[in-house]
């Protein structure tokens, strides 16, 4: 009768349902393998440390291992590109302050990270 018609196509609409569902739970497994937010926090993370190291290692003219003021200053003026700005004008002596935190006039790399 048509009872037991419609009862199969229920039937059929439940599973390709159920199917539908268990492929979104596989390509979501999937893409939580393909993106593993911790390695690449990390990889990000060593890629600004090597950039940061190489901006410092810009900034120390003189290669003593440390950046003065002046070289402070003189870097942010000449490299202000790579930085987006983030040392833009006048405030060059707040931020060597704020970064120079053993407040020995020098930054050196730990601090200028």
């Amino acid at each position: 009768s048509k009872m037991s018609f419609l009862k199969g196509k229920k039937v059929a609409a439940t599973t390709q349902e159920t199917e539908t569902e268990k492929s979104a739970e596989e390509a979501s497994a999937s893409a939580k393998e393909e993106f593993n937010f911790e390695k690449e926090f990390e990889a990000f993370s060593k890629l600004a440390t090597a950039k940061n190291d190489e901006y410092f290692d810009l900034c120390d003219a003189n290669g003593d291992g440390v950046i003065s003021k002046a070289e402070f200053t003189a870097c942010n003026r000449e490299y202000n590109h790579l930085i987006h700005k983030k040392f833009k004008g006048g405030k060059n002596a707040k931020q060597f302050k704020k970064l120079d935190v053993d407040s020995n006039g020098t930054l050196d790399k730990e601090e200028f990270r």
